[in-house]
């Protein structure tokens, strides 16, 4: 996907124009107004996967000439749902013939460069954070790109009799509503411009409080909500970056973690440690609606710290230890204030700095997977 800087001029051809920011440009839309945005879709037949080294990324065409200069592929054709044009395989009878026909079907995926496409799609923790850091750093996505996510996030809501129908997101596209789910992607969709009053929105919301707020979501939550200044930082656990210091015999050092966690807490740690804040968050006007838009009490009144291990119990599949728990308290009570200095804090930040450093240079800037991706970037 591409992204732009916010505030360029913007074109809609194939798909509803305009962005919905709700209250921050200082009037509320009308229902029809509402739903006729973020019902919006792409004209499907303008996008185009580009191979590039094997870097894939989607293309909204603006204009008719590039259209019709550029076919879609049949692999195009099939990740976009639409009729390949391919005729039907004959039905297998033999396991050599299933094969076959599974060989006829990838030799027709297969990308000119020899790569095939992979939708990562399930999860419903990875746009969240793609979202924030774009919006963090004041990059956009095009209208296409925003019309399509909006629609994406809406079509796997827990509405009707999806999951009891109460309005939030999961884990994944099939699990029942959580806080972490809930909270983000709904922060998501405002980041997109879609607006709170929005009868979806409103849904939303009602599931949220009866969850008891953002409050109540894991660590990854807070974190990307502390980034984006909804949050304070004193609500995250820490992440000290001085772990990465510890050599690979210690059985706590990184080295010895699980890749997925290890990657995702090297930025994490590095973030953490700088208590970086979106500039402008407190003169955003979406932000600050934000902070009472995710919350039961009132933002200006909330004790941060005394929610830094409080999750909801939709959200916690696997409590943490007791241990665990001491350990936060005497990082938070006495290596913090007291034993951390700055000599080590920067030593700490130089290492994690240069260790996210040569994962994107290892893996020309693709990272492990696409949840360190945008905390890399950032």
């Amino acid at each position: 996907m591409s992204v732009r800087r916010r505030g360029e001029a913007k074109q809609a051809n194939g798909f509803a124009s305009g962005r919905a920011n709700g209250h921050a440009n200082g009037r509320l839309r009308g229902q029809q107004e509402v739903l006729s945005l973020t019902d919006a879709k792409t004209d499907h037949s303008r996008w185009r996967l580009r191979d590039t080294n094997g870097v894939h990324t989607w293309h909204y065409l603006e204009s008719d000439e590039q259209v019709a200069a550029s076919p879609q592929s049949p692999a195009e054709l099939h990740y976009l749902g639409q009729d390949t044009g391919a005729p039907p395989l004959p039905k297998a009878t033999t396991p050599l013939q299933a094969a076959e026909n599974g060989i006829a079907f990838y030799e027709r995926m297969q990308l000119p460069t020899g790569h095939w496409g992979a939708e990562y799609g399930g999860p419903m923790f990875l746009m969240p954070g793609y979202v924030i850091t774009c919006y963090v750093t004041e990059s956009r996505f095009s209208q296409a790109e925003e019309t399509e996510m909006i629609r994406y996030l809406f079509s796997v809501q827990n509405l009707g009799t999806k999951n009891g129908g109460d309005g939030g997101w999961g884990l994944h596209v099939e699990a029942d509503s959580s806080v972490f789910g809930t909270a983000m992607n709904y922060t998501t969709l405002r980041l997109l411009g879609v607006p709170a009053e929005d009868p979806r929105m409103r849904k939303a919301r009602g599931c949220l409080y009866d969850l008891n707020g953002a409050l109540l979501g894991p660590h990854w939550a807070k974190w990307w909500l502390s980034v984006l200044g909804v949050m304070v930082w004193d609500v995250v656990n820490p992440v000290p970056p001085e772990l990465w210091l510890l050599p690979d015999w210690v059985p706590i050092a990184p080295y010895r973690w699980w890749i997925h966690m290890r990657q995702v807490m090297l930025p994490m740690s590095y973030i953490w440690s700088k208590q970086w804040v979106y500039p402008k968050a407190d003169s955003d006007p979406l932000i600050r609606q934000l902070r009472q838009e995710l919350f039961t009490q009132s933002h200006d009144e909330i004790k941060w710290a005394r929610y830094r291990n409080a999750i909801s119990p939709a959200d916690n599949y696997h409590p943490k230890t007791h241990l665990l728990d001491f350990l936060n308290l005497i990082l938070v009570l006495l290596w913090i204030p007291f034993l951390r200095t700055a000599a080590i804090a920067r030593k700490a930040e130089a290492w994690t700095w240069k260790l996210i450093q040569m994962e994107d240079a290892n893996t020309d800037y693709g990272c492990l997977a696409t949840v360190n991706a945008p905390m890399n970037t950032l």
